[in-house]
Parts: structure tokens; C-alpha cells; sequence
């Protein structure tokens, strides 16, 4: 489809990371305000919840050394639990409401991998993180807790390519894998069509359950 040197390419990616058992899975949708039918969606999309899975193990033993109970179980993320992994994975408080610690921020960034030809070009800009739903305070927890983030970077495109992945970055940089908080595939292959003009608003949204 082509598009004109002023027409914005806006991709919206959610995101979910699956910490414990080390699963990621992704979700997105792809499209341009001027041509709405343009929709694309990963294959394999899934829930966009961010999860943290825990299982306890609670063992009784007697005055002897004798096992005489055990119980097995999961965990449920309380409200404040939530809260606190919204404001500290997105940055926007390093003391999250209810005490329970200090943090920083884990998505600071977005990264994209441009793909023109033989050349891969890695890019980052910072990003703007805001507290969702709209309005909570992950720091005072007033008028709501938070329950997720969203992260966003405008990429203003000077070479015609295809992007292939996004991921979210506790720093602007886009050299170290090591810095990125997680990572999307841009199905299908091979990517989404740039022009030189373009410009790319990646929006990565993430819900704690």
C-alpha cells in the first residue's frame, strides 16, 4: 500500500511477559489512521495480562524431625501487589504505595530493528510511560491502584525498510538484548512497510492479573 512522505504509521503493540515460568507471548495490531481497513494482527495472539506465577510449598515437621504435613498451592497478586509492579516496572515511582519497598524502571525505552536490504539498523527513543487505568497513582495509591502501564516513542522513519520487531528498554541504546524488557515479533513476515517520511508511534501496553 503506499503511502505519502506525510502519511503517520501508527503501530500499536500489547505485550505480555510471562516472568516465572519464562513464557512470552504477544499480541498486536498494526494499522494507519488514514486507511482503517489496514489492521494487522500477530497469528498467535493471546492475552495481553503481564502474570507472575507462584507456588508455595508449606511443610510441618514434629519435635523429632518427622514430615507430617504438606500443603501445596499458588498465590493470588493482591491490588497493592499489582500496583506496585505497574509503578516500578514503568518508572513512575520508585516507592509504590503500601510499603512494600523501592524500584525502578524497567521500560524507560522502545526499540525497533529497521530492515532495509541486507542492513538491520537497530533504533531507540525514550519513552513516555503513563499509569493505566487513567488517573491511579501507583505512589499514593489515590483515587485508584493501578493495574498496568503503557509505554510510547515516535519513530520518525529516514530510510525505507520493513520493521520487524519492538520491544520495550530500560534504556534508549538499542545495541544490548540484555537491556530489553521484552519483545515483539511484527507478523507477517517480513514486516511492516516504512517510506522515508514516515513516522511510527509504538504504543506497548501492559495489565498486571
Amino acid at each position: 500500500m503506499a503511502r505519502s512522505r506525510l502519511t503517520p504509521v501508527f503501530v500499536v503493540l500489547v505485550a505480555l511477559t510471562l516472568f516465572v515460568s519464562g513464557m512470552l507471548a504477544y499480541k498486536l495490531a498494526i494499522g494507519s489512521p488514514a486507511h482503517p481497513a489496514a489492521i494487522w494482527g500477530g497469528s498467535s495472539a493471546k492475552s495481553d495480562s503481564f502474570s507472575i506465577e507462584g507456588r508455595a510449598l508449606i511443610q510441618v515437621y514434629r519435635a523429632d524431625g518427622t514430615l507430617s504435613a504438606t500443603w501445596r498451592g499458588h498465590n493470588d497478586l493482591t491490588p497493592f501487589g499489582k500496583n506496585a509492579i505497574a509503578g516500578c516496572f514503568s518508572g513512575l515511582t520508585t516507592t509504590p504505595y503500601a510499603g512494600l519497598g523501592s524500584c525502578g524502571g524497567w521500560t524507560r525505552a522502545i526499540h525497533v530493528l529497521l530492515v532495509a536490504g541486507p542492513i538491520q539498523r537497530p533504533m531507540g527513543e525514550n519513552a513516555t510511560n503513563t499509569a493505566v487505568p487513567a488517573g491511579c497513582d501507583p505512589a499514593t495509591g489515590q483515587p485508584a491502584l493501578c493495574t498496568g502501564w503503557q509505554t510510547q516513542a515516535s519513530f520518525y522513519i529516514n530510510q525505507a525498510g520493513t520493521l520487524t520487531n519492538a520491544s520495550a528498554a530500560s534504556e534508549k541504546a538499542p545495541f544490548s538484548s540484555q537491556t530489553k524488557f521484552d519483545i515483539v515479533s511484527i507478523t507477517p513476515s517480513p514486516g511492516l512497510a516504512v517510506n522515508v517520511g514516515d513516522t511510527a508511534v509504538i504504543t506497548i501496553t501492559f495489565t498486571v492479573s
